[in-house]
């Protein structure tokens, strides 16, 4: 159904495929950006909702924030 509409508004239809990676790249971003969130929440307040001091979580969010700022 999607893809009758866009075909409607004069989209080419062989673009799904770019639409669909569009998608799921902003979906992701989204989601990255909210856990970076909870986790400046976590350090600023001294909580530990994630659990990140038993899960190492924290090293891999640290490294996730440090690649975010390096691609900027």
């Amino acid at each position: 159904i999607l893809f009758d509409n866009l075909k409607l508004r004069g989209v080419d239809i062989h673009r799904k495929y770019l639409i669909y990676i569009l998608i799921f790249c902003f979906t992701t971003t989204i989601l990255l950006l909210w856990e970076v969130g909870e986790y400046f929440v976590d350090a600023t307040f001294g909580t530990d909702h994630m659990d990140s001091k038993a899960t190492g979580v924290n090293d891999t969010l640290t490294d996730l924030i440090i690649g975010m700022v390096g691609a900027v």
